[in-house]
C-alpha cells in the first residue's frame, strides 16, 4: 500500500526565562509535529550561543527526540539548564537548533532561548582630591571614577568641571566629555590640567560632576579638587630710616 499521505511538519518554540538568582533555572522549548506521526520520526537538537555564552549563561545540551506512532504524542520538550552569574548586562538570547530526516519537514529549525538578567546595574561614583599646586606649567589632578561592581556591558557616564572658588582658564582647564568601563572593568580617572603660580594665595578648590550614565546609576554624582598652594607667605620688613 502507498502512502501518500502528506508529511508532518515540526517547529521548535522560542523560550523566554528569567536569569536565577542563585542555582540554576530550566528553558523548556517544545518540539512539535504538525499532525501525529504515521512512522517513527526523529529529531537531533543542539544548543548554540549568541550574545549568551554556553557554560557562563547556559549549560550546553544536545541529544534526539524520537516520535512513535500511535501514541497521540505530537510534542516533546527539551529542557536547558540556566545559570546565574553576578554581572548586570541586560537581556541574552541563545538558540536549540533542530534537524531532522526525509519523513518530515522542518518549518522553524531554530528556538530562541531570552535569558532576562535579574541583577541591578552598577552604580558609579566619583571620589574627592587634593592635589598641591605646580610652581609652573600644569600637573593634572586625577579624579578616580569607580563602580560598584563590574557589568557585563559597557557603561559610561558624562561629567564636567564647575568652578568653586579656583577658576577656569586661571586656576585650572575646564574639561567636558565621557568616562567609558568597557565590560568587566572597575575603575577610570578622570584628568583636569592644574595650573601652576608662585603667588601665595589661600587653597582653592573646584568640581567635577557626573550625569546621564548609561547601564549603570549615579551613587556619587560630584567630586571636590582642592588646590593646595605651596607658595611662601610673603613677609613685610621695615628698614630703619637713614
Amino acid at each position: 500500500i502507498l502512502n501518500d499521505d502528506p508529511l508532518p511538519h515540526v517547529t521548535v518554540s522560542d523560550v523566554t526565562v528569567d536569569e536565577p538568582a542563585g542555582g540554576t533555572a530550566v528553558a523548556q522549548f517544545a518540539v512539535t509535529l504538525s499532525t501525529p506521526p504515521a512512522e517513527i520520526i526523529t529529531v537531533d537538537y543542539a544548543t548554540a550561543g549568541r550574545t549568551a555564552q554556553e557554560g557562563l549563561d547556559f549549560m550546553g545540551a544536545s541529544g534526539r527526540l524520537t516520535f512513535v506512532p500511535g501514541t497521540g504524542n505530537q510534542t516533546a520538550m527539551v529542557p536547558v539548564t540556566i545559570l546565574d552569574d553576578p554581572l548586570s548586562e541586560g537581556p541574552e538570547t541563545f538558540l536549540l537548533r533542530i534537524s531532522a530526516g526525509s519523513n518530515v519537514i522542518v518549518d522553524k529549525a531554530e528556538g530562541v532561548g531570552t535569558i532576562r538578567d535579574h541583577d541591578e546595574p552598577p552604580g558609579i561614583a566619583i571620589d574627592d582630591i587634593s592635589i598641591v599646586e605646580p610652581d609652573s606649567g600644569t600637573v593634572d589632578a586625577l579624579f578616580p571614577v569607580r563602580l560598584s561592581a563590574p557589568g557585563g556591558l559597557e557603561v559610561s557616564v558624562g561629567f564636567a568641571t564647575v568652578d568653586g572658588s579656583a577658576k577656569a582658564g586661571i586656576d585650572y582647564d575646564s574639561r567636558v566629555g565621557t568616562v567609558v568601563f568597557p565590560a568587566g572593568t572597575v575603575e577610570q580617572v578622570i584628568r583636569i590640567p592644574v595650573r601652576g603660580d608662585r603667588i601665595f594665595e589661600t587653597n582653592e578648590t573646584f568640581g567635577v560632576t557626573l550625569s546621564a550614565p548609561s547601564n549603570g546609576t549615579l551613587s556619587r554624582a560630584s567630586a571636590v579638587a582642592m588646590i593646595v598652594d605651596n607658595d611662601p607667605r610673603p613677609v613685610l620688613s621695615v628698614e630703619d630710616a637713614a
